[in-house]
């Protein structure tokens, strides 16, 4: 819990910190500045002792107290870095997982200029499952995970491992059939 002094300086800095905020926002291309600053203030203040920001706080020179320059440093850190606290925390909130592709109406333009879109492009993959010369389990577990199962939940008794090698083992095939000319390519240029 931090002291009172702490609280009054930072709701004093608060404005302060957030104009910095929203300037790495928009240079790191994140959305939302004040949720940053707040991740910052509350790593610092509950990994650092009372003492310790009271500490930063007294160390002044003419632009600023220390206490300034690590909200600051902070707030440049954990925007730009991938593997920072907030970047991971936030890395999920734009997916929405309730979307159902059979609803979508997605077309992707190809280098050519000609459109293929999604459902067209599962038919092609469907396609190319029933050619592949591999056990039907191994097709049902790849059917399994590419729409978003989990292999730990799968209902055979092999290892995990076992699970996702053969997972990959259809993939390969995939990739052999549509690289080797044996179907039509889906948006590479091998």
């Amino acid at each position: 819990m931090a002291s009172k002094t702490i609280n009054n300086y930072v709701n004093e800095r608060y404005e302060n910190w957030l104009d910095y905020a929203k300037y790495q926002a928009v240079k790191n291309n994140i959305g939302d500045a004040p949720e940053l600053l707040n991740t910052v203030i509350l790593e610092v203040l509950s990994e650092n002792s009372n003492d310790r920001i009271e500490e930063m706080m007294n160390d002044k020179n003419n632009k600023g107290s220390q206490l300034d320059f690590f909200i600051l440093y902070m707030l440049r850190l954990n925007a730009s870095s991938p593997t920072s606290r907030f970047r991971y925390k936030s890395r999920y909130e734009k997916i929405d997982y309730d979307v159902d592709i059979a609803e979508c109406n997605y077309v992707m333009n190809t280098e050519d200029g000609s459109g293929f879109d999604i459902e067209e492009k599962l038919e092609i993959l469907k396609k190319i499952l029933r050619q592949i010369d591999l056990p039907k389990s191994y097709i049902e577990l790849f059917n399994y995970k590419f729409h978003g199962g989990n292999l730990r939940n799968w209902k055979d008794s092999y290892s995990l491992k076992h699970r996702y090698s053969i997972y990959n083992k259809v993939v390969e095939a995939i990739k052999v059939k549509i690289n080797n000319g044996l179907y039509i390519k889906i948006g590479y240029d091998n």
